[in-house]
């Protein structure tokens, strides 16, 4: 005999079950949807044309190319494997923007010899790649961007795991002994200047001139709008540089022309156009395809290459060199991700 109010283990079953099953107003009605979903599906799977408007837009991408990868997870280094190519491609800018320590000791700023002369860091978005030149490199960096970045918080959240372990336990030992250590070294190697890039605002800017006039290397890693006017102030300042270009935003540059393999003019609106556009800027100029998925594309110059008497420092939509050299161009873009240095 069971006490008034007690349950049994099969009422207590029974009463988990039904908080756990879709709340419906009853059984009836649940079971006229489940059969109205199964007839969506079958006519959606005999309908094509209606699958294909009711799939999202991922999915849409998805059987549009099935080959098509994510590339997020392969693109988590991409700010260590462009810091690496920039300092195995331009030593000497990277020689003049070092900081040397009295005590030689890596990772720390409190005794930093300053050099006078830094790398510049145009949208250089939350300070990623400035970040890991400044403590992993040992350079200065100064970075353009109109957001105001926090760079000791994008190192400790973006950089530091992805460091290999004894350098993390390293800078993990130091932050121990000193709690404010990376705020020390930041502050003695970067600076950010809160502004957009452009020539105009080079040129009207102070502060912006000294800082390219005092930089060794001009870099712009997915600067979207910014990307051309870094080539065109590294042109114009003779400074070496590097680009990869992302987004082009051909609604907002609808001046950059290029001639297509018929000799007409057309205009830039892809990334390949854009790419084929900025290397014809300069004979001297060059293409690298680097180590990482997604938009990994650099077009770079040393600032010496190809710029004699003549040249003068201005930059042009297109120049007079030929297009001998495009079907390069176009190969250096579509090559594969092995790194490549090759003159177009």
């Amino acid at each position: 005999m069971l006490a008034e109010g007690a349950t049994t283990e099969d009422d207590e079953h029974d009463d988990v079950v039904g908080r756990c099953s879709p709340q419906t107003d009853d059984d009836a009605q649940y079971e006229q949807d489940q059969q109205q979903q199964a007839q969506n599906q079958n006519r959606r799977q005999q309908n094509p044309q209606q699958q294909q408007q009711e799939l999202s837009l991922k999915e849409r991408r998805r059987l549009k190319n099935p080959n098509r990868k994510r590339h997020g997870a392969q693109n988590k280094n991409r700010h260590k494997i462009f810091a690496k190519w920039l300092e195995d491609t331009f030593p000497e800018a990277f020689a003049q923007a070092r900081v040397s320590t009295e005590d030689g000791a890596t990772f720390d700023g409190s005794n930093d010899v300053r050099s006078g002369m830094h790398v510049l860091d145009v949208a250089g978005g939350k300070g990623e790649t400035a970040g890991r030149l400044c403590l992993c490199h040992r350079t200065q960096v100064v970075m353009v961007d109109p957001r105001k970045a926090d760079v000791v918080d994008c190192f400790m959240k973006d950089v530091l795991l992805k460091l290999p372990k004894k350098w993390q336990q390293r800078l993990l030992d130091r932050i121990v002994e000193n709690g404010t250590f990376v705020e020390e070294v930041m502050d003695s190697r970067f600076r950010q200047l809160v502004t957009t890039f452009s020539v105009e605002d080079v040129e009207g800017s102070d502060e912006l001139r000294d800082a390219v006039d005092n930089a060794s290397l001009l870099l712009g890693l997915h600067a979207d709008g910014a990307t051309e006017a870094v080539v065109d102030v590294a042109m114009k300042h003779r400074k070496p540089f590097v680009v990869v270009p992302c987004c082009v935003f051909p609604n907002f540059f609808q001046q950059r022309r290029i001639r297509n393999d018929e000799g007409r003019w057309v205009a830039v609106r892809n990334h390949e156009q854009f790419c084929v556009y900025l290397k014809r800027k300069h004979p001297g100029f060059r293409i690298t395809t680097l180590p990482f998925n997604g938009r990994n594309v650099a077009i770079h110059w040393n600032g010496k290459d190809g710029c004699g008497d003549e040249c003068d420092g201005h930059a042009e939509s297109d120049h007079s060199y030929g297009n001998s050299d495009d079907e390069q161009v176009d190969h250096d873009i579509d090559a594969s991700n092995t790194m490549t240095n090759t003159t177009a």
